[in-house]
């Protein structure tokens, strides 16, 4: 992409008003006061090879039709949308995207050898290193594992907790709500 590659985080917009003025300020492209935003934004994207990632677009779905405008005005600009929910585009192709795979039941006497658990298992080291996970705890992991169904950031706010809960503990807690993954770290949106 001869003019760039660039990021767009929708998570803190609240307005699909407000798409143009994110993707203008990302690409760094000042947008006038004295024209319409989305015509600027096609002419300046018209001659340009850009791919642009717009992440977290589903609480944006009625602004949509921006990217099909994209698309159809600046034939060399490519845009990956990432979303809980389809655009609903003619131009889209989705991509279906898994969590890592986990046991499918409890019992699993190879459960190390799935990923989502040995992601819980490193990440549990990384906040306990005295971290071990016993045949006691393996049914709790993998059940832990099945309920996030493999989602890895998922995986790594429930190992964050056995600091203070056993991996039985946050089984539990997670299948109360989902709402006890949370974290305070800085660097996870």
């Amino acid at each position: 992409f001869k003019h760039g590659v660039f990021f767009v985080s929708l998570t803190p917009i609240d307005s699909p008003d407000l798409i143009v003025q994110a993707i203008a300020e990302t690409i760094g492209f000042p947008l006038s006061s004295h024209e319409d935003p989305h015509h600027q934004l096609l002419r300046h994207l018209r001659h340009r090879q850009y791919l642009v990632l717009l992440d977290s677009f589903e609480h944006l779905l009625s602004g949509a039709s921006l990217v099909s405008d994209i698309l159809h005005h600046a034939g060399q600009v490519k845009i990956v949308a990432t979303s809980r929910e389809k655009l609903n585009l003619l131009e889209e192709t989705l991509v279906r995207i898994d969590g890592l795979a986990y046991p499918r039941t409890d019992a699993a006497a190879d459960a190390l050898a799935f990923s989502a658990v040995k992601l819980f298992v490193e990440s549990a080291r990384q906040i306990l290193p005295d971290f071990t996970a016993g045949a006691d705890d393996m049914p709790h992991i993998t059940h832990i594992c099945r309920l996030l169904e493999g989602m890895p950031l998922g995986i790594l706010l429930a190992a964050a907790w056995v600091e203070m809960l056993t991996p039985a503990e946050i089984a539990a807690e997670i299948t109360r709500s989902l709402d006890f993954l949370q974290a305070e770290w800085r660097d996870v949106p």
